[in-house]
């Protein structure tokens, strides 16, 4: 699987599911481990194409939308 194709998994796995996903539940529908899903989360983070957030314990990623900055922005 080469860095395009993980990334592009991450990205339709996010669409797919609106709610937000873990870094435990993106490694697991991609399937790679881990710190590969952290690495890749990080490196769309910065290229601001998804949001994260912290919940109790969890850190919760979205898919960056304009709809979503509006609510995050309020």
């Amino acid at each position: 699987m080469t860095k395009d194709d993980i990334k592009k998994k991450i990205i339709d796995s996010l669409t797919e599911r609106t709610f937000g996903l873990t870094i435990e539940d993106i490694s697991k529908i991609v399937d790679v481990n881990r710190a590969t899903a952290s690495k890749y989360l990080l490196v769309l983070s910065a290229e601001k194409k998804i949001i994260s957030r912290t919940v109790g314990k969890a850190k919760v990623h979205y898919l960056r939308t304009k709809e979503l900055e509006m609510l995050l922005d309020a």
